[in-house]
């Protein structure tokens, strides 16, 4: 019997015979259909239906998706704020915290017509960002310790992450130096990741959700018929660090090993030995791996669902 789920049951609900029900919300929604080890989703478009015009002028490939998101909901998008509002919104988002008063003086006295430029680059270029969404990512990262003895490894990992900020590394160089890193915690400080995905399954599920935004949980069927896996779920598993075994997980010094098809390099205690992995290392015209941390950590184009944009 195939099942139906809703991903915002504000927004819609579907009943177990698949008739779908929209409510007054204005958004998108999409209901995941699964039969035995088949996986399908519907998606709808609940328009508010308004016209949509006088858009702020588009400056980043983010308000180039936002503005035509908006523009299919039929969702009007708020003014563009005043200074200070700016100035509170922008340093909470990347700094974490509330700006000083110092900071509002000089931000509000400013004439340059360029300030708010200006004010990004000055708090990705500070500490606080650094120290904050590697916060962020340390819970997305599950870095977390059980007891005493993964001190050292939660710790480090920490600092990893927070460095990765703080030197602006791009993110496929981020995302390669976690899943192909190897060797133990303390000269390969990003290999403690491993800790809390330690099966080939777990791994998959991780990196899906985590870096490419795709949750695979939910099209796994049964152990029983694992064979019905979708292929590119397959594809993806068999790509996925290939024979690699992990000694030692906890304490100071976590162990992974990493070969590929029982032959050929192990990358042990390395830091960066993604590439010599990956067979590759992608780059753009200017030698540098995609775009930046603080590209991907604030520019992400997550398209609204609901009403009340807030365009800067």
């Amino acid at each position: 019997m195939t099942s139906f789920e809703s991903n915002d049951t504000e927004m819609a609900e579907v009943s177990v015979e698949g008739l779908v029900n929209t409510a007054k919300l204005t958004g998108s929604v999409a209901v995941m259909c699964r039969y035995q080890g088949h996986v399908d989703v519907f998606r709808a478009t609940v328009p508010l239906g308004l016209s949509v015009a006088g858009l702020p002028e588009e400056r980043t490939l983010v308000d180039e998706h936002v503005f035509a998101k908006l523009t299919d909901l039929g969702l009007p998008p708020s003014d563009v704020c005043d200074d200070a509002t700016f100035l509170r919104r922008v340093t909470i988002d990347l700094a974490g915290r509330l700006p000083s008063v110092d900071e509002t003086i000089a931000f509000l006295e400013n004439q340059d017509p360029n300030k708010r430029e200006q004010l990004v680059d000055q708090l990705l270029d500070s500490s606080d960002y650094a120290e904050y969404f590697a916060n962020k990512w340390a819970a997305i990262l599950r870095n977390k310790r059980d007891g005493e003895e993964d001190k050292v490894a939660t710790y480090s990992f920490h600092d990893w992450i927070r460095q990765s900020f703080r030197d602006n590394k791009p993110y496929d160089q981020f995302v390669r130096e976690i899943l192909a890193s190897s060797g133990e915690v303390g000269v390969n400080r990003s290999v403690a990741w491993y800790r809390e995905v330690r099966d080939l399954s777990a791994q998959a599920e991780d990196t899906a959700q985590l870096f490419l935004g795709l949750r695979i949980q939910c099209a796994l069927p049964p152990p029983s018929v694992r064979d019905l896996e979708p292929r590119g779920l397959l594809r993806l598993r068999r790509f996925l660090l290939p024979g690699r075994t992990q000694e030692g997980l906890r304490g100071s010094g976590p162990r992974v090993r990493a070969t590929r098809g029982g032959s050929g390099p192990k990358p042990e205690n390395r830091e960066h030995g993604a590439g010599d992995w990956f067979g590759r290392r992608a780059r753009g015209p200017s030698g540098r791996y995609g775009c930046s941390t603080r590209a991907w950590s604030i520019g992400w184009p997550i398209l609204p669902t609901r009403s009340s944009p807030r365009p800067w």
